[in-house]
């Protein structure tokens, strides 16, 4: 998989914090950067999957953590791309936990994906 290039894996740094500090429109060009590469490399779709415990680490991120959410929200609905955003409820300050239930329109239920009751469209 990953000799042709269906798989690669990227430090948090090497994709929230490439100048140092985490720019969430800076980051959404370079998804959408990474989604046109894809398609334009025969793949059908783009597929990401964060473990979102980055905003942690990164100065500034938890400030701007909702924006980028709302931007890739905007980016992955009108693209072939699909993605998982992993937060770590026993971490995460609880207004980012509510930030991104509100970005997010599916959520992980009990044993399978659901429609999010606490999604805002827009």
């Amino acid at each position: 998989m990953r000799e042709r290039g269906a798989l690669t894996l990227l430090s948090d740094a090497a994709t929230y914090a490439v100048t140092g500090s985490f720019d969430p429109v800076e980051t959404m060009r370079r998804f959408s950067d990474a989604i046109e590469q894809a398609l334009a490399d025969g793949f059908r779709g783009f597929r990401a999957a964060a473990n979102m415990s980055w905003a942690l680490a990164v100065p500034g991120a938890q400030d701007r953590v909702i924006e980028y959410e709302v931007l890739l929200r905007s980016l992955f609905s009108t693209a072939r791309a699909t993605g998982l955003c992993l937060y770590d409820v026993s971490r995460m300050p609880a207004a980012i936990i509510d930030g991104a239930m509100a970005a997010h329109p599916l959520m992980r239920g009990a044993s399978t994906f659901e429609m999010n009751p606490h999604y805002r469209e827009g």
